[in-house]
């Protein structure tokens, strides 16, 4: 097959989309004129993701819809449409194709628009992250009858927990939160999310060593699985910094979790090189609004955090 000139256009131009690519850390992109709308390249990997071969795919707008779920389709045509009125306009979506096997594939998916010099919509960037195997360990995890010593052979299979605290990792939350975005949006249910960071923590590794963290990770980790509910997710989303997801939860109910972490606190000891040293979290806290952006949740938490 020939090289597309979108393709051509793509690898050449824009000077942006180098830092949009290293942003979000694709697996797959397509690039569509929107011009032209029924042109669009789709890179190789999209294909063979599906199962396909590439060069059995032509560059047509129509390929892509045809394998993603009807369902979605309104849902990626409506964020096209309001990228174009607002090329600010956020779109992080998970969206489900069908493979050749006639399985789901789930797709995170991210767009922006590029304009002319007019500064009129142009051509329509995507780039999506395949997440079908922590989907497909969601809904384990929700299946009641399934084996909690086979739970656990998938869940080191995939790597997704962290090892000090045992906590998810952040590529894991990252997928949990959108899972419950969309579900509250759907049923209208409430939830909330909370962080919690360290205080003084590299000063502490300074004052006693690189072994300290882990002490301190492990402590923490295990006042807050005996603190929190069964149902609240926890993270362990940087070196330093907690991550809770505690759904069916609201402003209040957030409040008094707060309270309680903030109570236990006050002993929180380790005894290093025979001295016994106290240390503590900042805490973080806000709860969803229907319809709002994951960033722009935790875009409010980090703000929260830094009060």
């Amino acid at each position: 097959m020939s090289e597309f000139y979108l393709k051509d256009e793509l690898y050449k131009s824009h000077q942006n989309i180098s830092e949009f690519f290293i942003e979000k850390a694709v697996d797959v992109v397509f690039y569509r004129d929107l011009i032209i709308p029924d042109n669009q390249y789709h890179s190789p990997k999209f294909w063979k993701i599906l199962g396909y071969e590439p060069e059995t795919k032509s560059h047509l707008s129509n390929e892509l819809y045809m394998h993603l779920l009807p369902e979605d389709r309104g849902l990626l045509d409506d964020g096209i449409e309001r990228l174009k009125e607002d090329a600010l306009a956020p779109f992080d979506k998970l969206l489900r194709f069908k493979h050749r096997k006639g399985h789901t594939i789930w797709m995170r998916c991210h767009m922006m628009i590029i304009k002319d010099e007019l500064d009129r919509p142009f051509r329509l960037l995507a780039v999506m992250n395949d997440v079908s195997q922590v989907k497909a360990l969601q809904e384990q995890v929700e299946n009641k009858d399934h084996k909690v010593s086979g739970l656990k052979d998938m869940l080191k299979a995939y790597e997704i927990k962290d090892h000090n605290s045992g906590f998810y990792n952040r590529l894991v939350m990252e997928e949990l939160l959108l899972n419950e975005k969309d579900r509250s949006d759907r049923k209208k249910r409430i939830f909330s999310v909370m962080m919690l960071t360290i205080n003084n923590y590299d000063q502490l590794k300074m004052d006693f060593g690189i072994g300290v963290e882990e002490k301190m990770v492990k402590n923490i980790s295990k006042r807050l699985n005996l603190l929190l509910r069964k149902q609240d997710l926890k993270c362990r989303y940087n070196e330093s910094t907690f991550l809770i997801l505690l759904p069916e939860t609201g402003t209040v109910d957030l409040q008094d979790v707060r309270r309680k972490l903030l109570k236990d606190m006050d002993n929180w000891h380790l005894l290093v090189r025979n001295s016994q040293i106290h240390y503590s979290c900042k805490i973080g806290m806000t709860s969803y609004n229907q319809h709002e952006t994951i960033d722009n949740v935790i875009d409010r938490l980090d703000s929260d955090l830094n009060n």
